[in-house]
């Protein structure tokens, strides 16, 4: 990969190990892609917007109780999602990180 900048100029040549370079247009339409059936995956307890590489899961509830039960229910199914889809939390994706950079 390189990046090319009409005012920086060009950076250096560089191997991308896995994934889409971060920023890209591509990244984008395959994630979308990637993650499209997402919504449908949820229950109906819950409303899911999706705008670029962003999601929002709204869950209400007058009940206290069956808040927290709806709660529960969408994010037992978002971790299976995520787990067949090979896809983790950001909150996980950071702690992934930090280990990375403690074992280097």
């Amino acid at each position: 990969m390189k990046v090319i900048n009409n005012i920086a100029g060009s950076s250096n040549w560089r191997i991308i190990k896995h994934g889409v370079s971060q920023g890209s247009v591509l990244g984008l339409l395959l994630f979308n892609i990637y993650i499209n059936d997402f919504p449908g995956l949820v229950n109906s307890q819950s409303d899911v917007n999706m705008f670029g590489d962003n999601t929002s899961i709204l869950i209400s509830n007058i009940n206290h109780d069956e808040l927290n039960l709806n709660f529960k229910s969408v994010l037992s199914q978002i971790s299976k999602c995520f787990q067949a889809n090979r896809l983790i939390f950001k909150r996980e994706r950071e702690r992934e990180r930090e280990r990375e950079r403690e074992r280097a």
